[in-house]
């Protein structure tokens, strides 16, 4: 089974905001662990408003350097 994180799961975990989403991903394997390309998308996104030496930058590049990124394929959704 993949667990596929959406933005708001992936950034719970990137900033450790939620006891229980840690609980939940630290029983995951992180083979089991996933997010989209839109995920990473956003992620990146909201990075461009942020200054550069915002400590934000490195839990979401070290994040992604982690999770496995799928690709959307024109059937993903139906």
């Amino acid at each position: 089974m993949i667990y596929l994180l959406d933005t708001d799961i992936a950034s719970y975990a990137i900033k450790a905001k939620s006891p229980k989403v840690d609980l939940k991903l630290a029983t995951v394997p992180s083979s089991q662990i996933a997010i989209s390309a839109i995920v990473r998308a956003e992620l990146l996104y909201g990075l461009k408003r942020l200054p550069p030496n915002h400590k934000l930058r490195t839990s979401v590049h070290q994040f992604l350097k982690l999770v496995r990124v799928l690709s959307w394929e024109p059937e993903a959704g139906e």
